[in-house]
């Protein structure tokens, strides 16, 4: 009788053991994050608008990848967040699953918005990719919980180098995993075409009750213009794909709205780049005089840049 006793605690033992372990590993999280994401001009702070950041959790021993937790997923303020225009950006979900081997988060920012991929030298992600090539070069798979790497829609989303994301420690074992104030910010330029091409962008959106009847997907922008080139800015029609150049001095939200005007233009047209580039010598005041207008329309409708 004594010996059924001390089996049957522990079977009980065991049991419970494993209730709690099975628990702790399917336990539900809700997960609030919120702050804002910045850059400065002048004195002044703007917002980094339209900014795509990522939220991923990570281990500060290195034991783990840092990961996403919906990496085949797409949803805002669950995969990831735009920031808005005065910065701001929060996520806001529940998670079931184990993230007791995680103690850190860390909110990093993509290299596009809505308007602009940026293929700057300083935000190609540590990928080893050429600074200046016109065709976008795609990160490593992203890893997820549960191993394996995600397809898609991660494969082809790239990000500054890591020194950008902003950690927070956090507790994996808690239930709630709350943090507000989680400040960052971009560099000056790199801030700067971000919130110039959403605004440029927003512009022309809200001049349609719905969408207008032509394309304006992401624009490729590079820092490729040397301080002896006349211009500040270039739209490149010639090639595949379509991209923009700008210097990285005397750089303004005017030229930023000038050249997304030409950007505009382009697609109007059908996004022809023999008739673009071949209109007779009487007509090419044409392109420039759009894109003037353009950028002082745009300037205008903005009074918070």
């Amino acid at each position: 009788m004594k010996n059924f006793l001390q089996q049957l605690i522990l079977i009980t033992c065991g049991l419970l053991l494993l209730s709690t372990a099975s628990s702790s590993i399917h336990a539900q999280h809700d997960v609030e994050v919120s702050g804002k994401f910045t850059f400065t001009q002048g004195f002044q702070n703007y917002g980094v608008y339209g900014l795509r950041i990522y939220l991923f959790f990570s281990d500060t021993t290195d034991t783990l990848d840092p990961v996403l937790l919906f990496p085949n997923e797409d949803i805002e303020g669950k995969t990831y967040d735009l920031v808005e225009e005065d910065g701001s950006f929060a996520f806001d979900f529940s998670y079931v699953g184990d993230l007791s081997g995680y103690n850190q988060i860390l909110v990093w920012p993509s290299t596009r918005n809505p308007a602009a991929i940026l293929l700057d030298s300083e935000g190609d992600g540590g990928t080893g990719c050429d600074p200046n090539s016109e065709i976008e070069c795609r990160d490593k798979a992203v890893p997820k919980i549960g191993g394996g790497y995600s397809a898609t829609p991660m494969d082809s989303i790239k990000f500054f180098e890591i020194e950008s994301a902003i950690p927070r420690a956090i507790n994996g074992t808690n239930p709630t995993i709350i943090e507000t104030g989680v400040f960052g910010t971009l560099g000056e330029k790199q801030g700067l075409v971000f919130r110039g091409m959403m605004l440029s962008r927003e512009y022309l959106m809200e001049r349609y009750p719905s969408s207008p009847s032509y394309s304006m997907p992401r624009i490729r922008v590079r820092f490729g213009l040397e301080g002896a080139q006349e211009d500040n800015g270039q739209f490149k029609s010639q090639g595949t794909p379509v991209s923009l150049l700008f210097k990285k001095i005397d750089l303004g939200f005017a030229t930023i709205a000038h050249e997304y005007g030409h950007y505009v233009n382009y697609q109007m047209w059908g996004a022809n780049s023999d008739r673009f580039d071949n209109l007779p010598d009487n007509q090419l005041e044409l392109i420039e005089g759009w894109a003037q207008f353009y950028s002082f329309a745009t300037r205008n409708d903005t009074m918070t840049f």
